[in-house]
């Protein structure tokens, strides 16, 4: 029946992709271009990833098949302004902390002489 041939075809089930993975010169042209000042748009970047990325030497690290797409840098972009608001706050509650217990230890210290 055609329930069972759909069953058996397991049409909701995907073969997994490997997870993609950005090469060493590309993380490093992405953290330069996130943070050059002034900053530079997505598209901006994804030129001079074009300039920079331009061997047709398979095996050069910039070889020019290594661009990235814009929506990938946008991504990138945007996942790294997270990643650094999150380090902020972290950093802001960690110094927070740090002044409390600092504050805490001499109270206790005169307390106990």
């Amino acid at each position: 029946t055609q329930s069972e041939s759909c069953a058996s075809m397991a049409w909701a089930s995907r073969p997994r992709t490997a997870a993609f993975r950005f090469n060493p010169q590309q993380l490093s042209f992405l953290h330069k271009a996130f943070d050059s000042v002034p900053k530079i748009s997505e598209q901006q970047a994804l030129v001079n990833m074009k300039r920079l990325f331009n061997s047709t030497d398979p095996d050069d690290p910039y070889y020019k098949r290594f661009v990235l797409k814009e929506f990938q840098i946008k991504g990138w972009f945007g996942s790294e302004k997270r990643r650094r608001a999150v380090a902020i706050k972290h950093r802001v509650v960690q110094e927070a902390m740090s002044r409390s217990m600092e504050q805490e230890r001499p109270a206790a210290g005169g307390a106990a002489g």
